[in-house]
Order: structure tokens, then sequence, then C-alpha cells
């Protein structure tokens, strides 16, 4: 398994696949199409895991972030760590869309 490199060009790359999956010929929706905001924060990894498996492609974890980070600034919230320095979870005031699921 060869190692991925993840540089501004890869990023930039991944992020128009998500962002405009019609020109590569990708039949899901575009990432600004697949989230819907809500009240409560949805951990990233769960937004994660629900949009692989609504895509049904490989998607490095890592890209995923920072390109929600990217596109999805504005519904960020970190969880405050507790006294034991716990918690300091990053979710988004996002949910896949019901009918994508």
């Amino acid at each position: 398994m060869s190692e991925l490199i993840i540089t501004s060009d890869v990023i930039d790359h991944y992020k128009d696949l998500l962002v405009h999956p019609d020109k590569y010929g990708c039949t899901y929706q575009p990432l600004h199409e697949v989230f819907t905001e809500c009240e409560e924060v949805t951990p990233q990894d769960k937004l994660f895991n629900h949009f692989i498996s609504y895509i049904k492609k490989p998607l490095p974890k890592v890209l995923f972030y920072i390109i929600m980070e990217q596109e999805f600034a504005a519904y960020k919230s970190v969880e405050p760590k507790d006294e034991n320095g716990k918690g300091g979870r990053i979710g988004y005031r996002l949910k896949i869309k019901e009918d994508l699921l």
C-alpha cells in the first residue's frame, strides 16, 4: 500500500472532487448538498462515516476533516475539555440529509 503525501494540491483535488463530483463522472451529490444545518453538534467522525456510506468510495479521513474545516467552518463546534483534560471533540452543527441515508 502506498503512502499518501498530503499537499495543498492533493487537498484542492479532493475538495474539487467532493464539491464538483459531476466534473469527474461521480453520481453522488456535491458536499454542500449532502449536509444540512441542525441544532445539535454531530461529531466529525460520525459525519465522516455517514458520508463514506453515502458516496461508497474510499476517502482518507484526514482529507475529509481538512475539507470540512475549509468548507463548513461556520458550523464547527469544539467540545470544551473537562478538568481532567478530557473532551475537546470536534463536531459540526450539521447532519447528513435524511433522504441520503
